[in-house]
């Protein structure tokens, strides 16, 4: 255990590090007759000379304090200061202030030790026993400020440290991926731990309590920058710790909250005892009711609660509040959620924990269900409960994954999603769209589950689909888009790497074909047939096919063509900081429409084996003509979906009759989400009507 030291009381250091954020003019020394009463009040200060105020100083509002170092004083207003519910009168009372910079109007009582702190204006304080500032801190920051050492890593996605980042104050989770992602990118890690360490403000070696914050009943803050407007209550730790707040995007910490070496981003509410370490969330996050989350970051609109949460990197828009939910080394690439009792962590099979799972967007794993790492699954994969003991490669989007009880053997359903749960499906969509209640969308982020990620996905399961039934049947049955009949679907079809011991159980895989071909071109001309409309015309030199891979970076698709170039830029120089490669991303995003229709219409073309000069007029009117057909076919199985939770028999046991239970959840017909289902129909209607007309003008 180290010696406590003892060194005389230097104010130099303190004096300058405030010295840029005042105006000079505005303060002065204290007036013999206000030392004098300042001592009448039970004040006490070790030099008084280094107390400095403006001419709205009172010190009739100041009593039972002690002073050290160089404090000032903002100008002060006989009067209650009021937040949420709790009042106090402005002034200092009962505390201890060893250099500090008050604002204007600031009431702060109990305060039983403050060092090195900026407090903003109109703040409320009461009842903290230690606001402190060391003068080496970082406030969650990655970057060096003296030593090498010092450095605070955040191991995402692997337990090992593999993937390890720097958090950096506005990071996204775009760049975490691709930070964490390219590892065998030397030139990149050094490119960014650059751009990280150019971030340091050597200046800053004081913390900063920002302006209408309320912060009471709380244990300690140390090495603490708390943005504007933020609310912190009950508190019990929070050290090296960066908390982004305003007016329009106010935080919240309540009780029983420890947060240590910290990116907390705007509008976050952490509450109800959750113990995190070395995290960064993105805005409008909730973590909440006892949650464990350690080297994580969390991006934008998600909610973690009741659970354990280590080493991972989430998308936004990630659920996982339940308890006993269990989530360690992973990559979730958003709209997912984890179930109760899901164990996503048993990463302990080879010889060291370095075990991971890579999980597209649309993650649904199933009540008590665990797996072993490595795994990969494709884009909206749900998996039913049960013991998965084998690691899974499951490459088939939109799927069904399960086990079968009696034999063991593993089940995928490929496009269940369209046909079974097109509600929830469809819904979550909307839904993402309408609960994104970020006011600065810093990352861009792609919600249509009809996506260039999803679509690739989908074209090659078609491929994976097909290869499997040649290998048992050695044909391939011709699967009519437009008349598919289920009963001529087969059986004993098997996939062949989804597993490393047993092979995978295929529940009707031409059902499965033509789902995925029905969306695909479904994609295209919903695609094609808003840019007729924009273009008001159609030319063959318009139909660009983009058939590039895609990668989520994030949230935000990214054409692997683009990121490469990208990636490029950045270890030869041309991208030089954080706020530069956050512009390539927006300047992508500008071009993502564009380039999200040409992978439709590459996906389209690649599906039926042509070119764009074999496209011709009949082709796209029937295209769009069965893209109707297909719109309809998702409003039918949007309301069968929703309709089976009103016709089970076992669901109306609860309640006395149909009037009760009709009171309780609502009736089917008025159902909002599906009657939205039907207006987005029509409207996908009256455009292929109005589109068809350009066609005959093509050529």
């Amino acid at each position: 255990m180290s010696k406590n030291v003892l060194s005389p009381i230097d104010n130099s250091t303190h004096k300058a590090a405030f010295s840029d954020l005042i105006a000079p003019e505005r303060y002065r020394n204290l007036a013999q007759d206000e030392i004098k009463e300042l001592i009448q009040n039970n004040n006490y200060a070790h030099n008084w000379d280094n107390i400095y105020v403006t001419n709205a100083f009172k010190p009739i509002l100041i009593s039972n304090c002690q002073f050290y170092g160089v404090i000032y004083i903002d100008d002060m207003q006989d009067a209650i200061l009021k937040s949420a519910n709790v009042e106090l009168p402005v002034g200092l009372n009962g505390c201890m202030i060893n250099s500090a910079m008050i604002g204007k109007n600031v009431a702060m009582k109990n305060v039983h030790y403050v060092k090195n702190y900026v407090i903003g204006d109109n703040s409320l304080l009461l009842n903290i026993n230690q606001l402190s500032c060391s003068e080496n801190a970082v406030f969650g920051n990655g970057y060096i400020y003296n030593k090498a050492d010092d450095r605070s890593w955040l191991e995402i996605s692997n337990e090992n440290g593999g993937r390890k980042i720097l958090p950096f104050a506005g990071i996204i989770a775009a760049d975490a991926f691709l930070w964490s992602r390219f590892r065998e990118r030397h030139a990149l890690d050094t490119a960014l731990i650059k751009f990280t360490d150019n971030l340091l403000n050597a200046n800053h070696i004081y913390g900063e309590i920002g302006e209408n914050c309320c912060i009471k009943n709380t244990s300690e803050i140390s090495d603490g920058k708390i943005g504007s407007f933020c609310r912190i209550d009950g508190a019990n730790k929070l050290s090296n710790i960066t908390v982004f707040s305003n007016e329009n995007e106010a935080g919240f910490i309540g009780e029983d909250v420890d947060i240590q070496n910290a990116i907390i981003g705007h509008a976050n509410k952490i509450f109800m005892g959750p113990k995190c370490e070395n995290i960064v969330t993105g805005r409008n996050v909730k973590i909440e009711l006892g949650a464990r989350v350690l080297n994580t970051f969390v991006a934008d609109n998600s909610t973690i609660a009741c659970c354990e949460v280590l080493n991972n990197l989430v998308f936004p828009f990630h659920e996982q509040h339940h308890n006993n939910s269990f989530l360690i080394a992973t990559t979730i690439l958003g709209q997912s959620n984890i179930a109760a009792g899901a164990t996503i962590g048993s990463n302990h099979n080879s010889r060291a924990a370095d075990g991971e799972i890579l999980a597209g967007r649309g993650f649904w794993p199933g009540l008590e269900s665990n797996y072993k790492h490595n795994s990969f699954f494709a884009s909206f994969t749900l998996i039913a409960k049960g013991t998965y003991e084998t690691e899974l490669n499951i490459e088939l989007p939109f799927a069904l994954v399960s086990k079968d009880a009696d034999s063991g053997i593993v089940q995928v359903f490929p496009g269940f999603w369209f046909k079974y749960n097109m509600y929830a499906l469809a819904r979550n969509s909307w839904k993402f769209a309408n609960r994104d209640k970020r006011k600065v969308k810093t990352q861009n982020i792609e919600m249509d589950y009809l996506a260039p990620d999803s679509a690739l996905e989908m074209l090659n399961g078609i491929k994976i689909l097909e290869d499997a039934i040649s290998s048992k049947n050695g044909k391939i049955p011709v699967v009519d888009e437009i008349n598919f009949d289920p009963k001529t679907d087969l059986t004993g079809i098997f996939l062949e790497n989804a597993t490393p011991k047993t092979k995978v159980l295929i529940i009707k895989p031409l059902q499965g074909i033509w789902l995925y071909k029905i969306m695909l071109s479904y994609f295209a001309a919903r695609e094609l047939a808003q840019l007729i409309a924009d273009k008001k015309q159609l030319h063959r030199s318009q139909l660009k096919p983009f058939s590039d891979s895609w990668m989520n970076f994030g949230g935000q698709l990214i054409a692997d063509s683009e990121s490469s170039a990208m990636i490029s830029d950045i270890e030869n120089g041309k991208i030089k900081s954080w706020d530069q490669v956050h512009d390539r991303y927006n300047k992508l995003w500008e071009k993502y429409p564009e380039q999200k229709t040409a992978c439709a219409l590459h996906c389209w073309l690649k599906m039926n084996n042509k070119t764009v000069d074999e496209i011709t007029s009949d082709m796209l009117q029937s295209l769009f003509t069965n893209a109707v057909k297909t719109s309809e076919k998702l409003v039918k199985w949007t309301t069968e979906s929703r309709e089976k939770d009103y016709t089970n028999p076992f669901r109306k046991i609860t309640y006395r009759n149909d009037r009760e239970m009709d009171a309780v959840i609502g009736k089917l017909e008025d159902n909002s989400f599906i009657d939205e289902m039907a207006n987005q129909h029509k409207e996908f209607s009256n455009l292929v009507d109005s589109v068809m007309k350009v066609l005959k003008d093509f050529k």
